[in-house]
Parts: C-alpha cells; structure tokens; sequence
C-alpha cells in the first residue's frame, strides 16, 4: 500500500496591492494614468471632464489608428500632481460615457 506523506505547509503570499497602492514604475512620471476601453465616441473633453474630478490635468492622449485616426479605445493621461494620479487611481474602473473603462500606470514604452 502506498504512504502518503503530508505537504509541507508553504504560505500563501499576500493578495495583490489595488492600483492606488502600486508604486508607478520608476522609468515613468508618476502622474500619468493609462485607460482602456473607452467608448469610441470619447473626446479628450469628456474624457477631461470625468477625470478632472480627481484633480487638475495637464494632458489627455487618445490613442488612434495612425490609418484612419479612428480612436482604438485607449488613453493616457497626465496629472499636474502624482497626489491627483493616486486618487484616480483608488479604483480600478469606472463607467466613462456608458463604458466601463480600466485604469492603471501607464508604462513607459
């Protein structure tokens, strides 16, 4: 008959940090934020507008097709404050213009 032998106990490690608690990637200004799905029908204006509740901005980058100039659903948007990114970015999501969008430090590319 075959023995069994208990697994050692290995601790789980903690649960992942929510956005807000991340640190932003040294090679990155830490006041830019990254959105994605945003609805095709967002501006820079609305997109301002919403996340302006956060804090002062100093810039809003829609990501476009280079052929048609066509939004592909992504932004990426720059705080005057890292105080402001930080609290933007308490949630991870958000309903923008009927759309759920997802936000997170934008990486350096």
């Amino acid at each position: 008959t075959p023995s069994f032998a208990a697994a050692p106990f290995v601790p789980q490690a903690a649960p992942a940090p929510t956005s807000a608690e991340t640190p932003p990637p040294p090679s990155l200004t830490a006041r830019q934020i990254f959105t994605r799905n945003l609805n095709p029908a967002s501006d820079e204006i609305a997109i301002q507008a919403f996340f302006g509740q956060f804090g002062a901005i100093e810039s809003v980058q829609i990501l476009r097709a280079r052929g048609t100039g066509l939004s592909r659903g992504m932004a990426n948007i720059t705080f005057i404050a890292q105080a402001d990114a930080i609290k933007a970015l308490a949630k991870s999501s958000y309903y923008v213009d009927d759309r759920m969008v997802y936000c997170e430090w934008s990486k350096a590319r």
